[in-house]
């Protein structure tokens, strides 16, 4: 009887415990307030370009998702610079109404922050997400800043040499971390479009050749009529990186018709005219050039003849070659006045 007593006692005191569990809401699973079991999931949604290992500049978006049995309290994100290891301070990202979406805007460039961490070069972030019993999860993910612009160079013809025929030109790129795309436009659009006329290099982006024949663009609006039977042909370059910096050589002043106002609207500041990136560059189109040459190499000059003489020399032409020579002679008196052709 004494064991019967002890069990109906611990059986009423469970069951007491138990009704005043119901009556405090402790253990109301399926009735009312729900138990925290599982920690909050997060993921990173990738989003115009931006994901893991992305190259970015200037300011992005980050964004993702987050769930949770009962509700996320906030989701948070730092980084550190790879090189140094320097942290960046704690933001704290944007949730929607549902909270299920969450995102934050990253600066790239932020002056609040020191020197290791705008610098170009991997970082590595951490995001949290914390529900509302205290539980957090982290995702990580690795970002490459990149806000230095590409460049290019023009390694022959030399800048202001003169051409005529086939040119082959030849040009070099680079950039601190990666190439896309190089456009090259030989001389100016007709048109006055700034965009049209630009050919995408294939083959080698950091060294290229780019062939044309020269007196294809003597005419007015490929080229500038110098007015002495030569043209200026100016040659414009387009380089684009991985993390969306383009550097060119077109003209900067907006008032300019060829200003590349549609490449601006697209890339904004990370487009650069920066000189010293890409070198204005030209060449002039002389069709003089590719007349042929000959010369006189016996008798030699001021000799004094008599009898029959055989007179030899040479002749070059580059293209499309020699097709004859012709030769007249002029008899001169003592005193240099001439006699006429014999």
């Amino acid at each position: 009887m004494k064991t019967m007593r002890i069990s109906i006692t611990l059986s009423l005191v469970a069951a007491a415990l138990l009704f005043a569990s119901c009556k405090l809401g402790l253990l109301n699973v399926g009735l009312g307030d729900k138990v925290d079991i599982l920690p909050p999931g997060i993921t990173i949604v990738p989003h115009d370009g931006v994901q893991n290992g992305a190259y970015i500049h200037g300011t992005v978006t980050v964004n993702g998702r987050v769930s949770d049995d009962v509700g996320v309290s906030s989701v948070t994100w730092m980084f550190a610079d790879e090189a140094t290891g320097d942290p960046s301070p704690t933001g704290t990202a944007t949730l929607d109404a549902e909270k299920t979406n969450w995102s934050f805007v990253l600066d790239t460039q932020n002056p609040a922050w020191n020197a290791n961490l705008i610098a170009d070069g991997e970082k590595s972030f951490t995001i949290t997400v914390t529900d509302e019993a205290g539980k957090s999860t982290e995702t990580r993910m690795l970002l490459i800043f990149d806000n230095t612009p590409p460049s290019a160079t023009f390694i022959n013809p030399a800048d202001g040499a003169s051409i005529y025929g086939q040119v082959n030109l030849r040009g070099a790129s680079s950039d601190n971390t990666s190439l896309i795309k190089v456009e090259v436009r030989i001389g100016n659009p007709p048109s006055l479009d700034p965009d049209e006329g630009f050919v995408i290099i294939t083959g080698s982006k950091y060294d290229w050749v780019r062939s044309f024949t020269a007196e294809a663009y003597k005419e007015v609006g490929k080229a500038i009529d110098n007015g002495d039977g030569t043209w200026t042909l100016p040659i414009y370059v387009r380089v684009y990186d991985y993390a969306g910096n383009v550097s060119t050589n077109e003209p900067s002043l907006e008032t300019d018709p060829l200003y590349p106002d549609d490449l601006k609207a697209t890339y904004g500041d990370a487009l650069s005219f920066d000189p010293t990136k890409i070198p204005s560059y030209s060449l002039i189109i002389d069709s003089d050039m590719d007349k042929p040459t000959a010369s006189i190499q016996i008798p030699h000059d001021s000799s004094t003849l008599a009898g029959t003489v055989v007179a030899s020399g040479s002749c070059f032409d580059e293209n499309p070659g020699m097709d004859r020579v012709d030769m007249r002679i002029m008899a001169l008196e003592d005193d240099g006045d001439e006699i006429g052709y014999v």
